[in-house]
């Protein structure tokens, strides 16, 4: 018979005669080189801080979380339902192939739920329409085509989710009621990277791998004259399974913008050369169905999404049994996501007005020492734990805050002093006056020893090095007249004294508490180097055109100045470098930090730092004339302190040549 149109629903009309009367679409879940449809994450109710991107997710085209194809490893929040509806369409001369011009569009409705922490579930329903006059019937139509879905998934890392999905697509026959033997089955293991979710690049990246068991051409079984190119792509029936690989890419740059970028492509298995659409023509990667989708979606409010995508085709030609590809095809969707989580309750009524407050008083106090000195800084604590504590000014006066009338307790501290509690009476409207008297702390009581180095007719020696072996080590350098003054717990420690071109001496020096004393020591003559050290053989510093090149790190003490006994013998090599070069008339020692902490803290540790590699480098002998130290702290950096590894290169210590003899 004669037919120009033939619906196809679950039950369908057959033809008969010169025609095939038959009319399929793609299962809502076919691979790219099937019929388009949209996807869009959507934002969350109540947007997470990283980078404004919600973990809300727009249903795919067939309904789970995901893009156009490719579906996320995030099953989406327990309890949110995704409706999605979808419209898509193209035109083309000569497809697929050159009997006639095709017209094609569709729609796609689809439902997807979250029942309990880590499964998703959903379904879809889709119609197509299809005109080619190249073939008969003219106009090829779908109606109701199936497709149920499950996936599991979960983050497996902060920004790290996996799963594996599931779907069925359920064909209606030919001739009425629906061809359980035409039956496809969708198996797909699911990735999802996204760098948003630990406060990094707003990017986020997915990837599913699956298996595709084709029983598309089923439905057609049985009929007299087998299908050609044409009217397969109007029922979108295949023949072979297919090896399925998707990749997505979306950058959600706020809560309203989200452009993405999918790939797919479906390899068919065990293609029949007896298939072929040409004879002359074998099956070659040029027929594999493959498609580029670019699209955006737009969040005018945060529970709904709309998009637009274009998906390009980069198949060049058609192959009976496989898919074909369409050259373009525009898609427009919509998805709204409903949160059956209940609202948060409203806020509880205001309290009512407190009483108002009795008459206040404060206290006006100074603290001082036994002998009536005052004690600037000392910290004065409240018995009651709600009152921040306060520093006493360098007068050692303070005021209290406004306190109301009675008994109240300070507890008053200082270095090197015994801590002291102590009690007032605040009467109200009134500044009752308060002095404290400390006791000194024995047990913080420091020894000072006047330490004087002479040579051995008993001339001072200027600018040697003065080493006292406490934990942690006093150092220090003498005047021009051969004094140091040096401070330490009180003991009994060994003092060392260096100096270039005499030999290092040590003797025990006793330090006692509050009680000054005086240690001479005598320096021979002799040594190579400072302190008779042996000169060391110079590796790893390196002279260029303005700095000294350290091939090792100058390391010190975590968050302190202290140099790290590893860095000494590198220090020696740029004292060796520097005492071999005395055109470099003057090097500046900078000291930098990476950008964690407070700016304030890092300016000084990094100035602290470049000093204490000064100091160390007047002990092995550089004048300190030739030596200047700065610290620029976070100011400077050399990599971007958005890793470990930059971090780690911006904390440094650089030797820059300021003047020097040509």
């Amino acid at each position: 018979m004669s037919v120009l149109s033939v619906v196809r629903t679950t039950s369908l009309l057959a033809l008969s005669g010169g025609g095939v009367a038959v009319a399929t679409e793609t299962p809502p879940s076919a691979p790219a080189s099937s019929a388009p449809a949209s996807s869009a994450p959507a934002p969350e109710i109540a947007p997470r801080p990283a980078a404004g991107v919600a973990p809300l997710r727009s249903a795919s085209r067939d309904g789970a979380t995901g893009l156009d194809t490719v579906l996320s490893a995030d099953p989406g929040p327990t309890g949110t339902f995704r409706l999605r509806l979808s419209f898509f369409g193209f035109a083309a001369d000569d497809f697929p192939d050159a009997r006639g011009d095709s017209s094609f569009s569709g729609t796609t409705f689809a439902l997807a739920y979250t029942p309990i922490e880590y499964v998703e579930t959903w379904v879809s329903l889709r119609n197509t329409s299809n005109s080619n006059d190249g073939t008969h019937p003219t106009l090829l139509q779908t109606q109701g085509d199936l497709a149920l879905g499950l996936k599991g998934g979960t983050y497996v890392l902060p920004s790290l989710a996996v799963g594996l999905a599931l779907s069925g697509h359920f064909l209606g026959g030919l001739g009425g009621g629906p061809a359980g033997d035409g039956t496809s089955v969708w198996v797909r293991a699911l990735m999802t990277a996204d760098a948003a979710r630990i406060d990094a690049l707003p990017l986020r990246f997915s990837m599913d791998v699956g298996y595709y068991f084709e029983n598309g051409e089923a439905v057609v079984d049985g009929q007299r004259t087998a299908l050609d190119k044409i009217q397969e792509f109007g029922l979108q029936v295949s023949r072979y399974d297919r090896v399925t690989l998707g990749f997505g890419l979306d950058a959600p740059l706020n809560a309203y913008v989200d452009p993405f970028l999918e790939y797919r492509i479906d390899v068919p298995l065990q293609v029949q050369l007896s298939r072929r659409a040409d004879l002359r023509d074998d099956f070659d990667f040029s027929a594999v169905p493959h498609a580029l989708t670019p699209g955006i979606r737009v969040f005018p409010v945060p529970e709904l999404a709309l998009d637009a995508l274009v998906r390009i085709g980069l198949t060049s030609k058609a192959y009976l049994g496989v898919p074909a590809t369409p050259p373009w095809m525009v898609l427009f969707g919509a998805t709204y996501t409903l949160d059956r989580q209940p609202p948060p309750p409203p806020p509880p009524p205001p309290p009512p007005p407190a009483p108002p407050p009795p008459a206040e008083g404060t206290v006006s106090g100074r603290v001082l020492t036994a002998a009536g000195e005052a004690v600037p800084s000392a910290v004065v604590e409240y018995g009651n734990a709600a009152l921040t504590a306060q520093l006493a000014n360098g007068a050692g006066a303070f005021t209290s805050y406004r306190l109301p009338p009675g008994k109240v307790k300070f507890r008053v501290r200082a270095p090197k002093m015994l801590p002291k509690e102590v009690e007032a009476t605040v009467e109200a409207g009134k500044a009752t006056p308060l002095e404290i008297r400390l006791e000194p702390d024995p047990a913080q009581l420091v020894g000072v020893l006047r330490v004087q180095v002479v040579d051995l007719t008993g001339k001072p020696v200027p600018e040697a090095e003065v080493v006292v072996a406490t934990e942690p080590e006093v150092t220090g350098r003498t005047s021009d007249e051969g004094i140091f003054r040096a401070e330490a717990k009180p003991g009994t420690w060994a003092v060392t004294a260096r100096a270039p071109g005499y030999k290092a001496r040590t003797l025990d020096g006793e330090f006692k508490g509050g009680e000054p004393g005086t240690l001479r020591l005598a320096l021979e003559k002799g040594g190579a180097v400072a302190g008779g050290r042996k000169a060391p053989t110079v590796k790893n510093v390196v002279i260029r055109a303005r700095v000294l090149e350290l091939r090792r790190k100058v390391h010190f003490a975590d968050g302190k100045a202290r140099i790290m006994p590893d860095s000494e013998p590198l220090l020696e090599e740029v004292a060796a470098v520097l005492a071999a070069h005395p055109e470099i008339k003057k090097i500046r020692i900078e000291g930098h930090t990476d950008d964690r902490g407070e700016r304030a803290l890092n300016l000084r540790l990094s100035e602290d730092r470049a000093k204490s590699v000064q100091s160390f480098l007047v002990s092995r002998g550089v004048a300190g004339s030739r030596l200047t130290a700065k610290g620029y702290g976070p100011d400077k950096p050399v990599a971007p302190n958005l890793t470990e590894r930059g971090r780690d290169k911006n904390r440094r210590v650089e030797f820059v040549i300021v003047e020097q003899d040509k």
